[in-house]
């Protein structure tokens, strides 16, 4: 009965509502707002921050890394010596290589009238900070997936302009076997490899143990190389939920995986579980690539999760790098971005009938892979499909 009387329609033996019924109904508006969704952000949180001291004239820094140890020869190295006759000591010493990052201001501003400030009813100012805030983050997470996957100075599919610029090393088109396609045998040529990947079934090319421990076998060293260096001797994983979906649906995983249960702190209380020598964290803001998108920011415009590519990362200490300038003049740390709230009076804003937030970092990522002929990267990409649908 209520409900026809409120639609005007009649109810019962002929009996309506009032013509204008509706027009002496309002809306009743709850105070409370109902909680946005959440990014669960991590990556950013693994990478290495240095410093550029402000007023320096600077805004490139230059990583060093000296080479890796490496066997000895007959005239060089550790070797055989001769009684009574003495070494000659190489001239250059050990060779150090390095790579280069040129910070870059980023950040944004919204406004708000004096008028919707004080009638709203919410409390605007609030609003706008919280989320501002959470839109720095994800950006923050966004432009240090970009320093290691994308192909540097090569816009989003949507056109969004690569935070990295043309010419930075990152792990596109590497032709090595740090960069790694689920299901199938390694050739060394990342963008066969990547044709390869996406003309497989979900099926076939989604996150299995053998391709987990492909990776894992690689940062630990092979053809008697050196092993990347590990977080107190466990690689990181980071995975999409959807590519977690997956492993966790694996009977092999669901045999093998030794649940930690200890309590855990600092990045580790990001860790789902640990297995073959590697913590498994979530990763919500990974990069996704689409056919023909190799290098490429560009998750399907239609939401099919089954057209995507994710590139999960594998982490060893010092993969990647972000700098930021000093002091606050130029911009906040982008790992805990400061908001800026002009809401005074000026000569500009007289009768202060507009408040304006606004945040800005200086700063940039880049992967940490130097000059050095012997150098390797600290972590990898091995990318998936996900059966998510």
């Amino acid at each position: 009965m209520a409900s026809a009387i409120l639609a005007g329609v009649p109810a019962g033996s002929g009996s309506v509502a009032p013509a204008d019924f509706n027009n002496r109904v309002q809306k009743y508006f709850s105070r409370q707002l109902l909680q946005a969704l959440v990014y669960n952000l991590r990556l950013g949180s693994f990478g290495v921050p240095k410093e550029v001291p402000a007023n320096m004239a600077a805004d490139t820094i230059r990583f060093f890394r000296p080479r890796r140890a490496k066997k000895g020869t007959s005239t060089s190295g550790p070797r055989a010596l001769t009684e009574s006759v003495p070494l000659t000591p190489l001239t250059a010493g050990a060779a150090v290589g390095f790579v280069d990052c040129a910070l870059k201001q980023r950040g944004d501003a919204t406004s708000m009238s004096d008028i919707v400030r004080a009638i709203d009813l919410f409390d605007t100012l609030a609003i706008n900070v919280k989320t501002m805030g959470a839109d720095a983050a994800l950006d923050f997470d966004f432009v240090c997936s970009h320093a290691i996957v994308s192909k540097a100075g090569t816009a989003d599919l949507d056109g969004t302009p690569n935070p990295i610029p043309l010419g930075q090393t990152t792990m596109f088109n590497s032709n090595t076997n740090f960069e790694r396609f689920a299901g199938v045998s390694n050739t060394l040529n990342s963008q066969n490899d990547f044709n390869t990947l996406a003309g497989e079934s979900n099926s076939q090319a989604k996150m299995s143990r053998s391709a987990h421990l492909g990776m894992v076998t690689r940062l630990k060293g092979i053809n008697g190389e050196p092993s990347v260096p590990s977080f107190g001797g466990r690689y990181k994983a980071l995975l999409a939920p959807e590519i977690m979906m997956d492993l966790r649906q694996d009977q092999t995983w669901v045999t093998a995986a030794t649940y930690n249960n200890t309590p855990k702190i600092g990045i580790d209380q990001w860790v789902e579980f640990t297995l073959d020598g590697c913590d498994f964290v979530e990763n919500q803001s990974p990069f996704i690539e689409t056919t023909g998108n190799y290098g490429v920011y560009s998750p399907d415009a239609g939401g099919a999760t089954n057209l995507n590519i994710y590139s999960n990362i594998y982490l060893g200490q010092e993969f990647f790098g972000v700098p930021k300038l000093s002091g606050m003049r130029a911009g906040s740390d982008p790992r805990a971005p400061s908001l800026i709230i002009l809401d005074k009076p000026d000569k500009a804003d007289p009768a202060n009938q507009q408040t304006i937030v606004s945040w800005k970092a200086f700063y940039s990522a880049v992967l940490l892979l130097t000059s050095e002929t012997t150098d390797r990267p600290h972590g990898g990409i091995l990318r998936c499909k996900s059966t998510f649908n």
